[in-house]
């Protein structure tokens, strides 16, 4: 079948089935900041029942109706999609967002958003609308944006092929960074959305239709390439990654430049890394704000009272280990009952 370039219906269905098998099932926009609202929205839900979450889907459904805020509508989605509630109410009104003043992030937390809910609640006119959005902004999104966004194309059902105008949008992105700015995991997500998506979008038989296609295959080589590379060398890009110790190159906000901390999640709807910083301190930021340090390398240790990462941890008599901030709450707490 390799020889004559005919592929048997057999191998097409295992292949879909092996790629299908690989992409990733996790949240794509997992954010601490939305766990405290869930939280509450999960534990009143089970103490007032399902008509109280109804309740708080409407109310928000109407704020999104009323300001048409693409931010703020991917903040709400998101916050119920955490508890788990899947409101059809909410989805509707998000049809309402001004999609020409959104931002690249906030237009990718929507498209996750439908992806990963009701994308087949949503109408065609606008997801068409969405997809066109998110092509104009493509270059704009965070490298680490690009595969999740790629994924939620594979199961946004856009219409009219628009997801694989989108998907080559993304694709040029992804090289005019360079591949070796992605980590493993980015590079397996971004070439299973690429093989996926073309047998759920017919390519036109037209010449523009071919020249597509032909860029998806150079795509999918060029990863390949990249892969084999790091293979051979034994050699992987030194990425942000959560864990990693970092530091701000300027001020942001009350944090000045120079603070340094540990690298937590990259929050989708903002297009930033949460930082914690040394001392308990949180501060998002972009990649280019953040400069990383011991190349790369993640602490191994936790502290025992706030679960806190550190490359150094006090050991009292206790036999625990314990982060800086933490020892100094326990020795004021010592000196007080003394």
């Amino acid at each position: 079948a390799a020889s004559s370039g005919v592929v048997p219906p057999a191998c097409d269905e295992a292949l879909r089935t092996f790629l299908t098998a690989l992409a990733k099932r996790a949240q794509p926009c997992h954010f601490s900041g939305y766990v405290a609202p869930a939280y509450e929205l999960q534990l009143l839900g089970l103490a007032h029942g399902d008509s109280y979450v109804a309740k708080r889907a409407g109310k928000a459904a109407r704020h999104m109706e009323r300001h048409r805020d693409a931010a703020a509508a991917a903040d709400q989605l998101w916050i119920f999609l955490t508890a788990k509630a899947y409101e059809e109410v909410l989805f509707r009104a998000a049809e309402h967002v001004d999609l020409h003043a959104a931002s690249a992030d906030s237009l990718a937390a929507l498209i996750c958003a439908f992806a990963q809910a009701l994308p087949h609640r949503a109408s065609p006119a606008f997801l068409a609308k969405l997809v066109t959005a998110i092509v104009r902004q493509a270059p704009a999104l965070p490298s680490p944006s690009l595969p999740r966004v790629a994924l939620a194309m594979v199961g946004l059902n856009a219409p009219d092929g628009s997801a694989a105008i989108a998907m080559e949008a993304i694709e040029s992105a992804a090289l005019e960074r360079g591949l070796q700015s992605f980590e493993q995991e980015e590079l397996t997500d971004l070439a299973v959305a690429s093989a996926l998506l073309p047998h759920q979008t017919e390519v036109p038989p037209t010449s523009s239709g071919a020249a597509a296609l032909g860029a998806r295959r150079r795509f999918l080589a060029s990863v390949g390439d990249e892969v084999q590379f790091r293979l051979r060398s034994g050699q992987a890009p030194t990425t942000l990654a959560p864990g990693s110790r970092v530091r701000l190159r300027s001020q942001l906000g009350c944090c000045a430049s120079g603070s340094a901390g540990v690298l937590g999640e990259f929050v989708l709807a903002a297009g930033r890394w949460r930082v914690w910083l040394d001392g308990g301190t949180p501060v998002d930021a972009r990649e280019q704000e953040l400069e990383l340090l011991d190349g790369g390398a993640r602490p191994s240790l936790c502290c025992d009272e706030c679960w806190s990462l550190g490359a150094e941890l006090w050991s009292p008599s206790d036999g625990g280990r314990y982060c800086d901030a933490c020892r100094r709450a326990w020795a004021s707490s010592s000196a007080a009952s003394a």
